[in-house]
């Protein structure tokens, strides 16, 4: 999960708290990322 955000942040600037949420459904799972984006 961490990782993933810091791969994000080095390449978009990011506002705010990003949400991360682990969807599972089934056998599937799936990441649910929210990342508020710094406006351009």
């Amino acid at each position: 999960k961490e990782e993933i955000l810091e791969v994000i942040s080095r390449h978009v600037e990011i506002e705010g708290r990003p949400e991360v949420k682990i969807i599972r459904e089934g056998r599937h799972s799936a990441l649910d990322i929210n990342i508020p984006l710094k406006g351009r």
